[in-house]
């Protein structure tokens, strides 16, 4: 998770615009998405801002206090299922022994017929 802080916790970083491009080119508003890995929730907030309801998770930046995910950055994923799950600039800085593990986890949380 090092390198984590050059990628995803970087508050100078914006948004990827493909990951927004992409949801907003495919789903409508009414999908409900998972970031998985959200960082500091900036994939997360500008796709709130457009319209999405999204749950931000992401286990070592995470706001203690609070358990609503749609709200603000959990450390825990509700038992909710989502439509879309995606996760930027988190699988290209994790360890190569949980990769395989994280793809599975992210598994669980996708409806049937979601997207990851």
């Amino acid at each position: 998770m090092e390198n984590s802080k050059h990628t995803a916790l970087s508050v100078k970083a914006k948004p990827n615009k493909h990951i927004i491009n992409f949801v907003t080119s495919n789903f409508k508003t009414n999908k409900i998405i998972l970031d998985f890995g959200a960082g500091n929730g900036r994939h997360s907030k500008a796709l709130r801002e457009l319209g999405y309801k999204v749950w931000s998770y992401d286990p070592y930046n995470f706001v203690e206090e609070c358990h609503n995910g749609f709200t603000s950055i959990v450390k825990n994923i509700s038992q909710l299922k989502f439509d879309i799950v995606f996760s930027a600039y988190v699988l290209n800085v994790i360890d190569k022994k949980l990769f395989e593990y994280t793809i599975e986890d992210m598994e669980k949380y996708v409806s049937k017929g979601g997207v990851i």
